[in-house]
């Protein structure tokens, strides 16, 4: 009951400072990626009413926001399924590796 009439406190005082929504999402994996930052600064520039609140949390903790309307969506690099809710992959990178120049494993990457 407390989480609930937090929200609708926010939600108002959100309306009565002009915004016209507000989403919320959820981080996990200490995900703060470059593209990320780039998604969220292009939410700013379409929609500068919409209130965008980010939340670090566990996996956990994500799943249960979700399922009770705490948070909009998450972003994690975990990949368990969780009954009721959908993933769909937004990015992938391509790993890179970092070396010193006299590893002997460079001699393996040479061919």
């Amino acid at each position: 009951m407390l989480t609930f009439m937090e929200g609708a406190r926010t939600r108002v005082s959100a309306a009565a400072q002009g915004y016209r929504g507000r989403l919320r999402i959820g981080l996990t994996d200490g995900l703060a990626q470059p593209r990320l930052t780039r998604l969220l600064a292009r939410c700013r520039e379409e929609e500068p009413l919409t209130q965008v609140k980010i939340i670090e949390m566990t996996v956990k903790g994500m799943v249960n926001a979700l399922g009770h309307d705490q948070i909009d969506a998450g972003f994690t690099v975990h990949t368990e399924r969780h009954n009721g809710f959908i993933k769909e992959a937004v990015w992938t990178d391509r790993p890179a590796i970092a070396i010193p120049r006299n590893h002997p494993l460079l001699a393996l990457m040479e061919n």
